[in-house]
This record gives structure tokens, sequence and C-alpha cells, in this order.
């Protein structure tokens, strides 16, 4: 694992951790695979797409996972529905900001 993919995936999770946390506030505790149910939803977390599909290109090594991460990740671009949730949950979840900024550092 090449320390882009380890950013990209670490980033992915801090995402998850950051929407979790905001979901579990409204409707209470969940379990693992009630909230994988749910982010599979892609009525409901369709937004997220962009970024698996990235987190997925980088396991697979595709050459231009950097130039993609950096369109969609530097700054998030908040005409895009991910570019927005991201935006709003990191104006709420310090561990987001420091994760978007270690793959900011490798882009």
């Amino acid at each position: 694992m090449n320390d882009l993919e380890a950013a990209l995936i670490a980033f992915h999770k801090a995402v998850l951790d950051a929407e979790r946390r905001r979901f579990e506030r409204v409707h209470g505790p969940m379990t693992n695979t009630e909230f994988f149910q749910l982010v599979s939803d892609k009525l409901r977390f369709g937004w997220l797409q962009p970024l698996n599909d990235l987190v997925l290109a980088a396991e697979d090594e595709e050459d231009d996972v950097a130039d993609r991460a950096r369109e969609l990740l530097r700054p998030p671009d908040t005409s895009t529905a991910l570019g927005r949730r991201l935006v709003s949950l990191m104006q709420s979840d310090p561990a987001l900001v420091v994760a978007q900024g270690r793959l900011a550092k490798l882009l």
C-alpha cells in the first residue's frame, strides 16, 4: 500500500466516522451492520460514490488517482454533492479536517 492509498483510506474512514457520529446524535446508536446498510443506500448516500470510486481506484493503483483526488478534495468542490457534504462535515469534525490535511500534503 502506498502513502496516497493509505491517506485516501484514512480520509474515507474519517468521512464515514463523521457521518456516523452526526447520524447517531439524531437517531441514536446503531450497529456496524445497520450503518453499513445505511451508507449503502444510494438515495441517502449517493454523494459518497465519487469518494468510494477514488478509494477503489487507488487500491487498483490507477495512474490518475492523484489527479482525481486533487480535483475532488483539494479543496472540496462545493458545486458537487460530495464537496458540499465534506465541507459541512469538516465544519463540525476536527478529525476529518486532520485527515483531509494529511491527504492534501500528498497531493
